[in-house]
């Protein structure tokens, strides 16, 4: 009566009762089959019941289980097609190291040794490279479809899309980070003369895929937000070209391109692509290109403030500038990002010199001299003779008479970055 008909609700049953993957004892889960009452519409409300209560079976009233069954499963029912569990773990749970690797692995297959009764998976081999695969696919709208349940084990297709990309553009940035993807001896070496191990070996197949179906899983998620694509374009674009390249699936990415229009402007993809463009193309006849790489590297600014001056520190790590209100902005050289504001002069800056990394000397219109400690709140005894600059002094001048002479440390209590003493001797 339970069966009505379904193949598959016998089938789930026999691999459920011989599932050795689970601690209770095989005649406690056939009772558990007899008393689980029958559906009063359909057969598929039967077969549903009985997916709910295997799947309760070691699960239910343990989130944090269930939180991985549905980001493990999820990633298995939303794939472009089926991994083998070694390439999935690597796939869902990205990482470099080894020690790493072996606990992520370790999740994965606890997870999917409770899931016979659902799934064909392979032995446990690093050798056997065999995909696994969904016994039924009724049971993947069953986790799927919320019209047809929508208890604890319910999976939200685009919100397991979405994470399955998120993982895609991890892995690819890690592979893809540098150029000469396979570390090929000849620039001039074609895609069929590189061989499938020496792909695999520096391009894994989780990598691969990660390379061949981001799209796929991004235009079925519900991810709107450009920033990341646009990051990724940015760093890993003519990379992922490579990759494809060498994957021989070059084709499968022009359309993957055209797609992108959706996410993000023409502009951005049409830039992407024209280096690959011919000289004599339309692309490259209606594109304005510089013939020399701009010398402007980088542009700095503060809403409001005007910059005056500027020096670099001598390991060239950071920079200071000094504006119109007498505020010195201490910049990171690597990010750019301003780290420090100095306050103390009243007056528009004049002349910044690092005497050493640690030692800032800044003069302004307030016609005072600033020694700057950045890092310890140490200052020296200054020399008498920076009494005797011009109103608009030399920061070489400066830096030069503090460096001839060794003056003497005084210890103090004072913050870091705190002006040591103004010299107002103009």
């Amino acid at each position: 009566m339970k069966v009505d008909g379904l193949f598959i609700y016998a089938a789930t049953v026999c691999r459920f009762l011989n599932e050795s993957g689970l601690a209770d004892d095989p005649n406690d889960r056939l009772a558990m089959i007899f008393n689980n009452e029958m559906g009063a519409d359909s057969p598929q409300e039967n077969l549903d019941r009985l997916y709910v209560e295997i799947l309760s079976v070691g699960l239910r009233g343990n989130k944090h289980k269930v939180e991985i069954f549905k980001y493990i499963i999820g990633s298995i029912v939303v794939l472009h097609h089926q991994l083998s569990p070694r390439v999935l773990a690597r796939l869902v749970y990205p990482t470099v190291k080894d020690s790493e690797t072996q606990e992520q692995w370790a999740k994965v297959s606890n997870c999917l040794g409770r899931l016979h009764s659902f799934l064909e998976i392979p032995e446990d081999s690093e050798d056997d490279q065999s995909p696994i695969q969904l016994l039924h696919l009724s049971f993947k709208d069953f986790l799927l479809d919320d019209g047809r349940y929508d208890g604890d084990f319910h999976i939200d297709e685009k919100k397991a899309h979405s994470g399955v990309f998120e993982r895609c553009i991890e892995i690819m940035q890690y592979y893809l980070r540098r150029k000469n993807i396979c570390q090929l001896e000849h620039v001039a070496t074609r895609a069929h003369e590189v061989q499938a191990t020496q792909l695999d070996q520096y391009l894994p197949e989780h990598a691969q895929y990660a390379c061949c179906h981001w799209m796929y899983h991004l235009e079925k998620s519900d991810i709107c937000n450009e920033d990341a694509i646009l990051d990724f374009l940015r760093t890993c674009f003519t990379h992922w070209v490579e990759a494809m390249s060498l994957m021989r699936k070059t084709a499968e990415g022009i359309p993957m391109l055209d797609a992108l229009r959706i996410y993000t402007s023409q502009e951005t993809v049409y830039a992407s692509a024209l280096p690959f463009a011919p000289r004599k193309s339309l692309v490259r006849q209606h594109t304005s290109v510089a013939e020399q790489w701009d010398t402007l590297l980088h542009m700095l600014h503060d809403d409001g403030v005007i910059f005056c001056c500027c020096d670099f520190s001598p390991s060239g790590n950071y920079m200071a500038s000094g504006s119109q209100y007498g505020t010195i902005h201490l910049w990171n050289t690597s990010t750019w990002k301003c780290e420090r504001v100095l306050e103390g002069h009243k007056g528009t800056m004049q002349v910044l010199t690092f005497v050493a990394e640690t030692l800032l000397a800044s003069t302004s219109s307030d016609n005072t001299i600033r020694l700057w400690y950045l890092d310890t709140g140490l200052w020296k005894m200054a020399p008498k003779s920076l009494a005797k600059v011009t109103s608009r002094p030399d920061p070489i001048s400066i830096s030069t008479t503090l460096r001839q002479k060794d003056y003497p440390r005084i210890l103090m209590s004072a913050p870091i970055a705190n002006c040591a003493f103004p010299l107002t001797a103009h």
